[in-house]
């Protein structure tokens, strides 16, 4: 970070133009009435949610990576005929249980 000797440093260009379109969604919302930003709001509030269960899903097959040693050297002693779908879905859930729990 660059310091200036006795003043507060450099403008930081991504924080100057978060703080500028921050100002105009609060100027819209004051002026035009808070019914103009409603759609950000309903957006805004149920986001954190969708990201959560994303981020639980992508731990799940993280989580499966560690167990790619194992079912390898299982499926070489499988059946020709052996139904791999199966086993791949009871695979992710025993995962989502195991998390979960």
């Amino acid at each position: 970070m660059d310091v200036q000797e006795a003043g507060l440093g450099q403008i930081q260009e991504h924080l100057l133009i978060s703080l500028i379109i921050s100002w105009i969604v609060v100027f819209f919302g004051v002026f035009k009435g808070l019914g103009s930003i409603g759609w950000a709001v309903s957006i805004t509030a149920t986001l954190p949610y969708f990201l959560l269960w994303r981020k639980a899903a992508e731990q799940v097959f993280y989580s499966l990576g560690i167990d790619a040693g194992p079912l390898i050297s299982m499926a070489s002693f499988s059946r020709y005929r052996n139904n791999i779908y199966r086993d791949a879905v009871l695979m992710v859930i025993m995962q989502v249980i195991y998390v979960y729990h």
